[in-house]
């Protein structure tokens, strides 16, 4: 009896192992979930930082849709976003001078005329500012070839504050980011959303 209590001691001998792995899983564990906090933390700070460039009480039309998506902002101006594309937009514009979004990706946008509140569209280095329009901006990531075309009423884009031209019904801007080159055409269809 004595022997197999003897063995018995010896093999139980593996347990300060097992709090040693047990010790440093919760270690990785702790620093995993800590990393996580820090990782989101710092994602909405930038996101909703306005020296970013981006409106502080903002609303996120999110990239992940697959389907043309209506948006209808504070101001009664509908957007439609083609499927992997994002608008970032305050909650009102009430108190603001002008109508300010942000677009990533592409979208067809009919705005509620208001001489006294422009509206304007931040798309990479361009930006697209109207009264009351209908008009398709087209700016999709990676690519350096931004579009505007308009429907309906006139456009003015703008790279950095110098004004490129401004645009009226049927007729289309392209901006090549990369080489700050523009080029302005008439369009003889209608298909915006292209």
């Amino acid at each position: 009896k004595q022997a197999v209590w003897n063995k018995i001691a010896q093999s139980e001998k593996p347990v300060p192992k097992l709090r040693y792995l047990q010790t440093n899983f919760l270690k990785l564990a702790a620093a995993a979930v800590l990393l996580f906090v820090l990782t989101e933390a710092l994602y909405l700070a930038i996101n909703r930082n306005p020296a970013a460039g981006r409106p502080e009480s903002a609303n996120v039309a999110p990239a992940q849709h697959r389907e043309n998506r209506v948006i209808f902002l504070p101001d009664g101006s509908t957007v439609i976003l083609s499927p992997e594309s994002r608008l970032n937009y305050p909650s009102s514009f009430d108190g603001m001078e002008k109508r300010e979004v942000f677009l990533e990706g592409q979208g067809f946008f009919d705005i509620m005329h208001n001489v006294s509140r422009p509206f304007i569209v931040h798309t990479g280095k361009l930006k697209t500012t109207v009264l009351g329009t209908a008009f398709n901006i087209k700016a999709l990531p990676g690519d350096p070839q931004i579009t505007v075309t308009v429907k309906r009423g006139m456009v003015r884009v703008s790279n950095q504050d110098n004004i490129l031209c401004d645009i009226t019904p049927n007729e289309q801007i392209s901006f090549d980011s990369e080489k700050q080159q523009w080029l302005k055409r008439k369009m003889d269809d209608e298909r915006y959303l292209d």
